[in-house]
């Protein structure tokens, strides 16, 4: 293994999936006449964590592992469809392994979801490990993700690149004690201002990133 690391965030950072998450809502929540919209953001929460937030908030009689195993179905029906690499990841991906880079994703979204999306696109020979909220006790702003990738390499904090979109995420890689940088995204607009602030780097798209 090389002594280098890079952390992909997934949805928002990685690939434009948040729209994805309106559907999942709507298949869900609509089927049971539920309004989803009275949620603000699940933002940062680790599917475990938004799926016990919705069985309490809205008063769900399913257990919480069916409402994450409903909603993780719908996702990897859905993302291989409708979520699009960003730009510039694949020859940024090769860039990263000729300067002898470890690339992994740390992402509240569900395992089976991002490795299905992975393999769907075949990015396999790129991404080296994947560790997820539903694996971490924390999730975002938390930096377990974060810190159990850095373990996994057995890697310095601070040879550690973090890429986010998210001001939950953004807050994580800070919290890890990494190198943030924070890319733009539409969804996290409103947190702006306060993403610049937290973060190392604000950037547009990952031909900004030094390596």
């Amino acid at each position: 293994m090389g002594n280098k690391l890079i952390i992909f965030d997934f949805d928002g950072t990685l690939v434009d999936s948040l729209d994805i998450w309106a559907y999942i809502d709507e298949e869900y929540f609509g089927s049971r006449n539920l309004d989803y919209k009275k949620v603000e953001s699940f933002s940062g929460m680790t599917v475990f964590e938004a799926a016990s937030f919705s069985k309490e908030f809205f008063n769900i009689d399913e257990e919480v592992e069916d409402i994450m195993k409903e909603w993780t179905d719908i996702a990897v029906r859905l993302y291989p469809t409708k979520a699009t690499l960003r730009e510039g990841a694949i020859s940024f991906f090769d860039k990263l392994r000729e300067k002898g880079y470890n690339i992994a994703i740390g992402t509240s979204n569900a395992l089976i979801v991002v490795k299905e999306y992975i393999k769907n696109k075949k990015l396999d020979k790129y991404i080296d490990y994947i560790f997820t909220g539903t694996e971490a006790e924390n999730g975002k702003p938390e930096p377990d993700i974060f810190l159990e990738i850095a373990r996994h390499f057995d890697i310095s904090l601070k040879d550690v690149i973090v890429v986010e979109d998210s001001l939950e995420g953004v807050m994580a890689g800070k919290n890890a004690g990494m190198y943030v940088y924070a890319i733009a995204e539409k969804y996290s607009k409103k947190n702006e201002e306060k993403i610049k602030k937290i973060a190392d780097k604000f950037i547009c798209s990952f031909e900004e990133i030094e390596i």
